[in-house]
């Protein structure tokens, strides 16, 4: 049963990569072409809202990039599920957000069994935001994060 877990969110996460942003509300025929638990998790408002521009016209959205970076002389290396960076009209990275996508088992009407997670995947998402702030050079301030259990809709902000 693992094994088959790891699998389906292998598969989420791939196809995720490749949605960049979520299809139009008015568009059902742009979603047809997605797999079933894609479009389940389409449905929830929160998983919506993770795949829309989040800072306007110069958002860039990075799905599934990995990245290594020395950080206090430590090697942190790791792959980013999604990434939105804002950038100024100069193309400078001024703001990020940083989705890390969770395929766990959660019934969609209990959001604290998600918040009950969450410390799970506190230290990953820590190092995940130190790593950010490397590469775009951006502080702490300006990198936001969140956990989201795409098959029950629900966003944890940390």
């Amino acid at each position: 049963a693992a094994h088959g877990a790891m699998a389906a969110g292998t598969a989420v996460h791939a196809v995720f990569a490749q949605v960049g942003y979520a299809p139009a509300d008015a568009d059902p025929d742009a979603e047809a072409a997605l797999p079933q638990a894609v479009r389940q998790a389409l449905r929830f408002p929160a998983v919506r809202a993770a795949l829309t521009p989040r800072y306007g016209r110069e958002d860039e959205p990075w799905c599934e990039r990995p990245f290594a970076v020395i950080d206090d002389g430590r090697l942190l290396k790791g792959v980013f599920d999604r990434v939105v960076v804002g950038r100024d009209a100069a193309g400078q990275p001024t703001a990020a957000h940083l989705i890390d996508f969770k395929t766990d088992a959660l019934d969609e009407s209990d959001p604290a069994a998600a918040q009950a997670l969450t410390g799970d995947y506190a230290g990953q998402i820590d190092l995940y935001r130190r790593a950010l702030g490397r590469l775009l050079d951006l502080p702490p301030a300006a990198i936001t994060a969140e956990l989201l259990f795409v098959n029950a809709g629900v966003s944890v902000p940390l």
